[in-house]
């Protein structure tokens, strides 16, 4: 019996010892994989475990299937990528219909989509599902509001909330020429439904590099108001700054909450705050009265979103016309004069530049090699064939940084678009041939918007 008890405790002793044996192996192999896998696929892994109904079946997609810069996603075969965020993205993009040539929108949108838009987490704000067909039938569609009253409850939603684009129907009560109600119902419906840190509003003519806006998002608080894109005067006298809205412009989650309230509050009504109006030119630029509500009323104004003060971020023309110097002389007019409150800020800008970058006056518009920052967020007037071609030349580059200038120029002429109706109104063609010194511009700036250390995930 005394063998018997000392084999059955030597037993079970063994067994202990084989059931610590492999904890300990699990925890230090769990441990590794965690230390050892890059910092993307540790994200990936964490949010599956936080929220597997959600992120669960994406990320067993997620290997080697990553956006430029390292984003967090995962694509599918349709072009829709997943993103793995618990609570809040760090940005969304809004998508509003351009007033230059709507017949085209459906191309943009669908070029988008193929591009950028996937990265940047766009939102396709549409009065009718025909804008985008392809969403409907990839199960993209959030519908609009149920007629409850809560604004809470909607008509369809996403098959899977996290992937990107989608596509926001609008109510049917927003008219197509109703630019006002259309912008403060994607204002509150984002702010409602997604939260984001940041929201980026655009229109579907402009081109929006992704990693740069994280870059320069990297260490901005959503809880501090942030009005910034490219800054423009509001006619010749006056005070009021405004942001392009053909470059796109940024709220920060503080900058929404604060305009919803000031423009929802039934008992103090700011008249500045007043969100309506027959006038067709406002219904046409919105941000006018978003604007003088915010600096007026809010005290949140637009900045001097410059790179060193001397390098423009947003643009509010395509890159053919910004390296060129061909911008408008309209344009160039409202970024003169600027009021004093505004100079006086990016004068203080300037003292933080660095001793190697001059900063320079807000009024002189820089062309060639010097007309776009590294971390350069938008283009504007980009028709679908050439959104697609500079994506592509910028894949390139940021794949084989050391692609010789006779293959990029062989990419991009290939590529670009030649007919007046594919280049559209406001855009360009590409240099001629044996323009050296115009064709040694554009080809420096796409290497200098084009680097990897200026891609950064978020």
């Amino acid at each position: 019996k005394k063998k018997k008890k000392k084999k059955n405790q030597q037993i079970m002793f063994e067994n202990k010892v084989a059931f610590v044996s492999v904890v300990v192996f699990l925890a230090i192999g769990l441990f590794l994989s965690v230390t050892l896998l890059q910092h993307r696929h540790r994200k990936v892994l964490i949010q599956a475990i936080r929220n597997p109904w959600a992120h669960g079946k994406a990320s067993m997609k997620a290997r080697g299937r990553y956006g430029l810069g390292g984003m967090p996603t995962t694509k599918d075969e349709h072009g829709y990528r997943h993103h793995f965020y618990s609570k809040y993205p760090r940005f969304v993009t809004v998508v509003l219909p351009s007033g230059v040539n709507a017949k085209g929108r459906g191309r943009r949108l669908h070029s988008i989509q193929q591009t950028w838009g996937p990265l940047a987490r766009a939102i396709f704000m549409v009065h009718n599902e025909s804008e985008f067909s392809d969403g409907v039938k990839h199960h993209a569609v959030l519908g609009p509001p149920k007629p409850t009253g809560t604004g809470t409850e909607y008509t369809s939603y996403p098959a899977d909330r996290y992937s990107y684009p989608q596509i926001w129907k609008l109510p049917k009560d927003i008219g197509a020429e109703e630019g006002i109600p259309r912008l403060m119902y994607a204002i509150q419906t984002v702010f409602d439904r997604i939260n984001p840190d940041f929201a980026f509003f655009v229109n579907d003519h402009t081109y929006v590099i992704p990693e740069h806006l994280c870059d320069y998002l990297h260490g901005l608080d959503p809880s501090h108001p942030l009005h910034a894109g490219h800054a423009l005067k509001k006619g010749d006298t006056g005070d009021l700054v405004l942001n392009s809205e053909s470059a796109g412009y940024l709220f920060s989650r503080a900058t929404m909450q604060n305009l919803l309230h000031a423009t929802t509050n039934q008992n103090h009504q700011d008249p500045n705050c007043i969100m309506s109006g027959n006038d067709t030119w406002l219904q046409g630029n919105p941000a006018v009265l978003i604007t003088k509500c915010l600096q007026h009323s809010l005290h949140i104004t637009a900045i001097d979103t410059r790179e060193h003060a001397k390098y423009h971020r947003f643009h509010a023309f395509p890159l053919t016309r910004v390296v060129s110097g061909d911008l408008d002389e309209w344009y160039r007019t409202k970024h003169r004069n600027m009021p004093t409150w505004f100079t006086t800020a990016q004068a203080a800008q300037s003292t933080q530049t660095t001793q190697s970058t001059q900063s320079t006056p807000y009024e002189q518009l820089l062309s060639g090699l010097d007309c776009c920052a590294r971390g350069t967020i938008s283009f504007h007037y980009v028709e679908y064939k050439e959104s697609k071609v500079l994506f592509k030349t910028r894949e390139a580059l940021l794949h084989n940084p050391h692609l010789k200038d006779a293959i990029l120029k062989y990419l991009m002429i290939t590529h670009w678009p030649t007919k007046h109706s594919e280049i559209g109104t406001h855009s360009r063609k590409l240099p001629h041939n044996n323009d050296h010194h115009a064709w040694d511009a554009l080809l420096g700036v796409l290497r200098n918007i084009s680097t990897p250390q200026t891609q950064r995930p978020c």
